[in-house]
């Protein structure tokens, strides 16, 4: 298996692990509830209830970007996932969507970080990365090892034949 397709199995694989996780605030290890990356492109206003069942007031989600509800955002991660799968037997095809897939979670993060006001940056970004390895799930940290390893992958056309078959 060329190493593009199998990362893009990967992620697409991801985006049906939980990609957060809320655990019992007591210290216990008992799980209250995760949501996966399917949970999110269904409906955001799920995960707003799943928070305040949490206790927890977390950040105002948007409802859109751009003019486009955010959670059709989010079925573009395991289109292009499987655009990079379908499309192996073509190399250079493969390879930019394997590039694209690699950087599309990137560049939401950058949109993320650059939608912080400059005054609070510093601040939000201190608390949300000591907070977050607490509700980070395993199909984050997939897609994000995954996504770095399809761009050099898919850059550097490691381990294509070169030609396309």
């Amino acid at each position: 298996m060329k190493p593009v397709a199998a990362l893009a199995i990967a992620v697409f694989a991801a985006f049906f692990m939980p990609w957060i996780t809320v655990v019992d605030p007591s210290g216990h290890t008992k799980l209250q509830f995760s949501i996966t990356g399917l949970d999110i492109a269904q409906g955001i206003p799920e995960i707003g209830k799943a928070a305040a069942a949490s206790g927890k007031k977390g950040p105002e989600i948007p409802k859109e970007v751009w003019g486009v509800k955010i959670e059709y955002f989010f079925w573009a991660l395991p289109v292009l996932a499987l655009l990079a799968i379908t499309t192996i037997r073509v190399n250079v095809v493969s390879r930019i969507f394997g590039v694209l897939t690699g950087l599309y979670p990137l560049a939401w993060i950058g949109y993320g970080i650059a939608s912080i006001p400059d005054a609070a940056r510093e601040k939000a970004l201190k608390s949300i990365g000591e907070q977050s390895v607490q509700y980070i799930g395993v199909g984050i940290y997939v897609i994000l090892l995954s996504s770095v390893l399809l761009i050099v992958v898919g850059s550097l056309g490691i381990g294509s034949s070169g030609r396309d078959d």
